[in-house]
């Protein structure tokens, strides 16, 4: 039996979450929310930067990256 704790399994959700929501995802989120990529960085605190490299599929977010767009865009994870 392998034997997980909750923080190794909570990580693996998030990540899992992630790749769910996908980058284009996120990027139609911000769009139906009638966001501007500049809009979203202001409201969540994420760098302008790093929203574009989420959405351009150069980056994967970070567990709490992505807990913070998704709160901004006010969906659950």
């Amino acid at each position: 039996m392998i034997w997980h704790s909750n923080s190794v399994l909570n990580n693996v959700t998030l990540k899992t979450s992630a790749l769910l929501l996908g980058m284009k995802h996120i990027k139609d989120l911000r769009i139906e929310k009638g966001y501007s990529q500049e809009g979203l960085s202001t409201v969540s605190g994420v760098s302008l930067r790093t929203i574009q490299r989420i959405e351009s599929g150069e980056t994967v977010p970070r567990p709490q990256t992505l807990q913070t767009l998704a709160s901004a865009l006010g969906v659950e994870l």
